[in-house]
């Protein structure tokens, strides 16, 4: 199976490699050549393309959210509340702020030099995380 989740795609900080388009073309490849059961939605052109040109085809299984219980298996307490107040941050940030909000310029919180939240990476990371915790 592959499992995901579009809200996957909504996590978008610009100039990143981890972007929406490189997601939606990993899905669009995969659905092309190994899609079984049409269970994907998505807004891209290609995801109703069914063409296969392989005997091995899965299910697309949308992946749940991770719970708190789940994460603090293999990662501290304090690492989960971290993430959550981080998010919880970025949300906020974007929320109250009075500038107009870009796509993946405003509300980004960095953790470091290379991992960044920004207002939707909740939800795109806790589906992560369940994808994970689901295979």
């Amino acid at each position: 199976a592959v499992i995901y989740h579009n809200d996957c795609e909504k996590h978008y900080i610009k100039r990143h490699p981890e972007c929406p388009s490189r997601y939606t073309s990993i899905l669009d490849t995969l659905q092309k050549y190994y899609l079984k059961k049409n269970t994907r939605t998505t807004s891209s052109s290609n995801s109703s393309n069914n063409n296969n040109n392989n005997n091995s085809k899965c299910d697309f299984v949308e992946a749940p959210f991770v719970t708190e219980e789940q994460v603090i298996r293999f990662h501290t307490k304090d690492h989960w509340d971290k993430l959550m107040n981080l998010c919880e941050e970025s949300e906020m940030i974007a929320k109250t702020s009075t500038k107009k909000q870009r796509r993946g310029e405003f509300g980004i919180v960095s953790i470091d030099c290379d991992t960044n939240i920004m207002p939707d990476t909740r939800n795109a990371m806790l589906r992560a995380a369940g994808a994970v915790c689901l295979a």
